[in-house]
């Protein structure tokens, strides 16, 4: 299997360079996913190989290659339950491993964050003792800041609690909000947005209405698959598409809302794999809310 799946890879390539010379990046890809399956059905065939000439029975083969699994289940402190199959451990191993990045971004967003108050703070006690005739209003403005700043994060947690999982991940840049619709996706090639997502885009038009005032950015991206040109289109495109949709379901105001496609130029994953490129091919909604944290 693995052999036959390197041959067909590599048939592929070699198809791909011929028809398009001038984007080389997918058959780059294809040839290595060829050489890697190819590399798997040696050890395969070795390893195989090797425990027929040891007699030793299926179910020895089944135990040898489930021990891995209970090693990594005992690491995750998780009960390694495998007499239905190893597919539900393997459901949670996943969830557990994407739950703790996801948990570790968040924290890291949390200390940059307050290192950013932690300065802005010592800024404002400077300033309060070198300005003794001004202590009241200086720290009325403190305040007012640092209430405001509450305020931002209090809306961002109820934004991320208005989607699922699978739907979107909500986080901060600094001021700044961004929705990632990893649940919205297109036919291949088109901009056009499917029927089935408007229940998504639903959920973004209520997390825009939470910022009454704000500023929305979309924008879109793709993998590395394809020429720039037609990638830096193609983003636009379907930047502009969500665009449309949200100016016409939600009424507001051209001026309020813009579009832009970056193509291929700004990955969040590994563009080498279906995973990564999958994760590549986004669109990010950007909201940057009317305050003014410096004044308020």
């Amino acid at each position: 299997i693995t052999l036959r799946r390197a041959k067909d890879l590599l048939a592929t390539a070699e198809i791909e360079l011929t028809e398009n010379r001038y984007d080389t990046d997918q058959p780059r890809s294809l040839a290595r996913e060829a050489q890697y399956e190819a590399q798997h059905a040696i050890y395969l065939t070795e390893y195989l190989k090797n425990f027929k000439s040891r007699n030793r029975t299926q179910e020895q083969l089944i135990l040898h290659w489930e021990k891995p699994l209970q090693e990594i289940a005992a690491a995750a402190d998780m009960q390694a339950n495998l007499d239905q199959g190893y597919e539900a451990l393997v459901r949670d191993l996943v969830m557990y491993i994407e739950t703790g990045g996801e948990q570790s971004q968040e924290l890291g967003q949390q200390i940059a964050e307050r290192d950013r108050e932690i300065v802005a703070l010592g800024d404002q006690v400077n300033e309060l003792s070198e300005q003794l005739g001004g202590v009241a209003n200086a720290q009325e403005a403190l305040r007012r800041r640092l209430a405001a700043q509450e305020m931002l994060r209090q809306k961002v947690i109820q934004i991320e609690s208005t989607f699922e999982r699978f739907e979107a991940r909500v986080f901060r840049d600094s001021n700044e909000i961004y929705i990632r619709l990893v649940g919205l996706s297109f036919n291949s090639g088109s901009s056009n947005i499917n029927s089935a997502n408007y229940g998504l885009l639903r959920k973004v038009e209520n997390a825009i209405e939470i910022f009454p005032g704000g500023r929305v950015i979309i924008e879109g991206h793709t993998d590395s698959f394809g020429g720039d040109d037609q990638n830096f289109t193609l983003s636009e495109q379907r930047a502009e598409s969500v665009r449309q949709y949200l100016l016409v379901q939600m009424g507001i105001s051209p001026e309020k809302i813009s579009s832009i496609g970056f193509g291929e130029t700004k990955p969040v994953a590994n563009n080498e794999t279906p995973q990564g490129r999958a994760k590549n091919r986004r669109i990010d909604i950007r909201i940057v809310p009317n305050l003014d944290l410096s004044q308020t």
